[in-house]
């Protein structure tokens, strides 16, 4: 059985015409619950109803940072120097914690892609296929006259692949 996309099934017959979008300035705490809520990974960043970014899961997580802890072995230690270890330790879950806190409170703007690959409604499914992988992106967002009408997803391209 040979699958193919069909050239005559256009982006329009398979995007999503209720987008979740955000703003620039919304936190990525704000984000990440959304994604989570709504079981997405990723959306379109929009100001004045123009896109001017695209985030995804993945830019979330190149903006937190994770702090590995060297396991230390008690064995041979006095119960002086263990317990300054352990001061030691508890100071640097303060600090994550902080940075944490800190870091969930970082606006959209500083994080989201402003490299946007757009695609229109009367595009092929072909050529948006092209698109997601010489760009290594999971969705595109779907412009017609300059507004966001849509969006489109690999999942989607896999759904036209079935139909």
């Amino acid at each position: 059985m040979h699958i193919q996309i069909s050239f005559m099934k256009k982006v329009r017959d398979y995007m999503k015409s209720k987008v979740v979008s955000f703003k620039p300035g919304d936190t990525i705490f704000q984000v990440a619950k959304v994604f989570s809520h709504k079981g997405i990974s990723g959306a379109p960043v929009l100001k004045g109803g123009k896109v001017v970014g695209v985030v995804s899961e993945a830019d979330l997580i190149k903006h937190l940072e994770t702090r590995v802890h060297n396991t230390q072995s008690f064995e041979g230690h006095t119960e002086l120097h263990i317990g300054l270890m352990l001061i030691d330790i508890l100071r640097e879950n303060f600090e994550f914690t902080h940075e944490v806190a800190r870091l969930s409170k970082t606006r959209l703007k500083d994080v989201m892609s402003k490299n946007i690959i757009s695609i229109s409604p009367e595009d092929g499914l072909v050529e948006a296929a092209e698109l997601m992988g010489k760009h290594d992106v999971h969705r595109l967002p779907v412009i017609d006259g300059g507004k966001l009408v849509g969006i489109i997803s690999r999942a989607d391209l896999i759904k036209a692949l079935v139909d």
